[in-house]
C-alpha cells in the first residue's frame, strides 16, 4: 500500500508533520491517487488502529502493523 509506506517513509519518531501545503489534494496526486481514496484509505487506516489522524500530524499507533501494511515487514 503506498500510503501506508509514504508514511513510515516521511515519519519521524513515528509521528508525521503534515506541512501546510500538504493537502490531501496534492498527497493524493503525489501517491498517485485522487483524494477520495486518499481519505478513505486514511480513515481505515485509522479505524484499524494503525494511524492517529490530528489536524498537522498523523501519528502512527501501530508501526509494525502499518509496515505489513506496506509490505515492509521483515
Amino acid at each position: 500500500m503506498r500510503l501506508a509506506r509514504y508514511l513510515i517513509e516521511q515519519s519521524t519518531a513515528e509521528q508525521l508533520h503534515r506541512p501546510r501545503w500538504a493537502t490531501q489534494a496534492e498527497l493524493a496526486n503525489r501517491l498517485g491517487t485522487v483524494p477520495d481514496v486518499l481519505n478513505r484509505t486514511l480513515r481505515n487506516l485509522a479505524k484499524e488502529k494503525l494511524i492517529l489522524v490530528k489536524r498537522q500530524q498523523i501519528q502512527i499507533l501501530d508501526y509494525k502493523g502499518l509496515a505489513a501494511k506496506a509490505g515492509l515487514e521483515t
